[in-house]
């Protein structure tokens, strides 16, 4: 389990029914509730091919942008291995960046 900012604990505090799986019922069918939940949130936000992974993929490049290292980011993520994550978000890693721009300029 993640933790979350309080403002959002306060918010679904006041919702009338839990919005996460209780529990009770089947995965998929908990899963497919989110799925079209979140499915007409991007459609009403103007958000052409939005998706959940959209937002797993904003929660490890930001966690990568602020420094993380991609080994958490990995963790977080339930990859099998750094080397996944790197596959996917490498480009997000702001020192590996940072020291790829240094080696270019050492060529000039």
């Amino acid at each position: 389990m993640l933790p979350l900012p309080q403002v959002v604990l306060d918010e679904l505090e006041k919702l009338p029914d839990p919005p996460f799986w209780n529990r009770t019922g089947k995965i998929t069918s908990a899963v497919g509730v989110w799925e079209r939940t979140l499915k007409r949130l991007f459609e009403i936000a103007g958000i052409e091919g939005g998706h959940a992974h959209r937002l797993r993929d904003t929660f490890a490049v930001e966690l990568l942008k602020k420094g993380t290292p991609l080994e958490s980011v990995s963790v977080l993520l339930g990859h099998s291995s750094p080397a996944v994550t790197a596959k996917h978000y490498n480009p997000w890693v702001q020192s590996r960046q940072l020291l790829l721009e240094q080696f270019v300029r050492n060529t000039w």
